[in-house]
């Protein structure tokens, strides 16, 4: 595990550097993954923020903390639209009117449950988010947008959830073929909806965003298309993740009555580093937090925080927790970022130097208890199991084995790149051709039960 932190907050009558600016975009290399910003997002007081937690005698809801850190971000943070009511729209499906929920533990260490989502998984939070505050645009707007995910075994699900039958969005999702655990790959292949398009490809979750990142980089196909992505590069998902970390604050910090406040040290899995980049947002933004990310044998990041290494290892070594398995985390972009001070110059020059070399090494100046919950363990029977527990299989789960399923195989060798972009004209003529007429025929059977 590894430690992040910053210098400390600013003073309160000091503005914010940017603050003139709504957003920025942490330029990077032509690869499609820049991250986007709110320049007014610096080091602050922590003291208006604690306006969310006092403004009533009860923690706040989740629902009430994301629509309150929502207004606090200001105009950079959402256009005008009806967002508590997106919000509450966006969890209603969730198993926990509390959508998430703090479980306390011995030695002062607490686990945030953010798992109560509909695919058993913390993306369902902000992809649920996303998905309203999109289809609000777009059919305020007459638009239709095509979206374009790749996954590691946990965003694909929850994307394809939040915007399944919806008539102004069709989603692709790429996943990697043989990576996934069995039920991650069911909850996508088994949603039949004619809006949804899953292709399996023979690779790791780095590989398949290689065509991914290439269509992007065609700003003409893009353009022309309308497409877009829900992976965190999507600026929406880290807004939304950004409420995790206040309300696992609020519920943690023995005292909000102190000066200076009391640290809480937060542990978050990590993968791409979405969540984590959204931590450090949160600590920039005031919250006294002490973020350590933990990761698996693909440790980019620890290498990164510890010795100032970003280089990719030999290979993507396959893990219990698929959704970490990832060698090149594109959301260290955001967090190079907000810890050279917003220097849009340095962290163009690092991710160039990576993109030519796969290897860096980082400037020395770059250089009570939360753990986040990131996914039901219903979702790993298998580890369970060789924990030598039983695990609890709810129906909707058990069901997938029973469903038809449907994807596309991308093979090692074929042009990947291709199959995605002649997927993506065909969509494109189907549409101009008039409306959907009836279910799409359904190609493939679910594997027997076990």
């Amino acid at each position: 595990m590894s430690s992040l932190g910053y210098s400390g907050p600013r003073s309160e009558d000091q503005e914010p550097e940017g603050a003139q600016s709504a957003w920025h975009r942490a330029q990077s290399v032509g690869s499609g993954w820049a991250g986007i910003v709110p320049s007014c997002v610096s080091p602050s007081s922590p003291r208006p923020f604690l306006r969310l937690r006092t403004a009533d005698p009860q923690p706040p809801a989740p629902t009430g903390s994301r629509a309150r850190v929502l207004r606090a971000l200001g105009p950079a943070a959402s256009a005008p639209c009806p967002a508590p009511d997106l919000i509450d729209r966006a969890f209603s499906r969730f198993r926990s009117g509390d959508v998430v929920h703090l479980r306390k533990l011995k030695n002062e260490l607490n686990v945030l449950e953010l798992w109560y989502g509909v695919t058993y998984a913390f993306k369902d939070l902000s992809l649920s988010c996303a998905a309203q505050f999109l289809q609000y645009f777009l059919e305020k707007k007459g638009k239709h947008v095509t979206i374009v995910v790749g996954t590691s075994g946990d965003t694909g699900s929850a994307a394809i959830e939040s915007v399944q039958g919806a008539k102004n969005v069709d989603i692709i999702v790429l996943l990697p073929k043989g990576h996934c655990t069995k039920i991650q790959e069911l909850q996508m292949t088994t949603v039949l909806k004619e809006n949804v398009h899953v292709f399996g490809v023979e690779g790791n979750s780095d590989e398949l965003d290689e065509p991914i990142k290439a269509m992007f980089t065609d700003v003409a196909f893009v353009k022309k298309h309308n497409l877009m992505s829900l992976n965190s590069i999507n600026w929406c998902r880290v807004l939304v993740q950004i409420a995790h970390h206040f309300f696992a604050y609020f519920q943690c910090s023995p005292s909000l009555d102190m000066h200076p406040l009391p640290f809480v040290e937060m542990v978050v899995p990590t993968g791409a580093g979405g969540n984590l980049a959204a931590g450090c947002l949160a600590q920039k933004m005031g919250l006294p937090v002490r973020l350590v990310a933990a990761v698996n044998h693909n440790d980019i990041i620890h290498r990164a925080i510890q010795r100032g290494d970003f280089s990719l290892s030999a290979a993507v070594r396959p893990s219990l927790a698929s959704a970490m398995d990832i060698q090149v985390p594109y959301n260290m972009e955001r967090i190079f970022w907000l810890f050279s001070g917003s220097n849009s110059q340095v962290t163009r020059a690092l991710m160039e130097q990576f993109e030519r070399t796969q290897s860096l090494h980082l400037p020395k100046d770059l250089h009570s208890k939360c753990c986040l919950a990131s996914a039901s363990a219903v979702k790993f029977p298998e580890v369970v199991l060789a924990a030598g527990l039983t695990p609890k299989i709810p129906e909707e789960i058990l069901a997938l084995e029973r469903k038809e399923t449907r994807c596309t195989l991308m093979k090692r060798g074929d042009d990947w790149t291709r199959m995605l972009r002649a997927t993506i004209e065909d969509l494109s003529r189907k549409r101009k051709r008039g409306p959907r007429r009836g279910p799409r025929k359904q190609h493939g059977k679910a594997p027997p039960a076990i």
